[in-house]
């Protein structure tokens, strides 16, 4: 079975990220935020080759907003 794996940077990054949202928004977009997180590592649980290679050798970048990709 897949395992998924957060360095503690992407931890930090992750709730950095959702304390900006609702600082400028609302709790209702870091919802949001959070359910489309959850929806795009479900699926790379599910299939780790979903999401295009980066730059980086052997890495995928998968999308959650604009401003935001996992790695």
């Amino acid at each position: 079975m897949n395992q998924i794996f957060w360095s503690h940077k992407a931890k930090s990054d992750y709730w950095k990220n959702i304390d900006y949202i609702v600082e400028q928004w609302d709790l209702t977009v870091a919802h949001n935020f959070i359910e489309k997180t959850n929806r795009t590592i479900n699926v790379i649980h599910k299939n780790p080759k979903a999401f295009p290679l980066s730059d980086y050798k052997n890495v995928r970048r998968a999308v959650i907003v604009p401003q935001v990709a996992l790695f």
